[in-house]
């Protein structure tokens, strides 16, 4: 008897990027979605709420070369993100906390896109 495990996976066009450096307690959260530990390597979705805890912090390498790096005690929305494509462009929210950011080609290429 053979079983079938039935999988949603995520498609390419959905991630927007990966943790490359994580230090401490760091969860990212879809709507609707329980939150997800994050550890270095780990997918960053679009649409993903990335929350950091007091002390903790994680910098996130998008598809596009940049790189954000989200302070402790953060929260960041990654509202739209895209490279690759006819349609590039990235909206990120921050909620709470600070970051910095390292544009990539999104923003070289077409600086109205980055927000």
């Amino acid at each position: 008897m053979a079983a079938v495990l039935l999988t949603a996976p995520v498609s390419a066009a959905d991630v927007a990027g990966e943790a490359i450096m994580v230090k401490g307690s760091v969860s990212a959260q879809q709507d609707g979605a329980e939150a997800r530990l994050i550890e270095k390597g780990a997918e960053i979705l679009v649409g993903d709420t990335v929350t950091t805890a007091a002390k903790s912090f994680t910098v996130i390498g998008f598809t596009d070369g940049g790189k954000v790096t989200v302070r402790p005690g953060s929260v960041l929305v990654i509202d739209e993100y895209a490279y690759g494509g006819d349609n590039d462009g990235s909206a990120l929210k921050l909620v709470k906390g600070g970051l910095r950011a390292l544009t990539g080609a999104i923003a070289k290429t077409n600086p109205d896109a980055y927000r």
